[in-house]
């Protein structure tokens, strides 16, 4: 289980321990999809989370993306060229295909 202090709404280090190494929230986050762990995934999203699909437009809010039905999505997609764009304390822009 991640586990990590939320202040005002706010994770206030993004930066987990894992095996003596400082590790990023994306590595997390990629863990946590690659399992499709629905406590794992709902501790690395914000509540104002939003996945973007620039194909269609559509957004999936964390609520969204924690319903049964997504989970199984997420369990049997495959995900190409995953990388992570952007990351800091405020914000992780993440890019895929999948």
């Amino acid at each position: 289980m991640i586990t990590h202090d939320v202040v005002d709404g706010f994770i206030p280090d993004l930066l987990f321990f894992v095996k003596g190494r400082m590790k990023m929230l994306y590595e997390t986050w990629a863990m946590a999809i690659e399992t499709a762990d629905a406590e794992s995934l709902a501790s690395v999203h914000h509540d104002d989370f939003q996945m973007v699909f620039h194909s269609t437009g559509s957004v999936m809010t964390k609520a969204d993306m924690l319903t049964a039905d997504a989970l199984g999505w997420i369990a049997s997609m495959k995900s190409e060229k995953q990388r992570c764009i952007y990351e800091n304390d405020d914000i992780m822009v993440v890019h895929n295909f999948v």
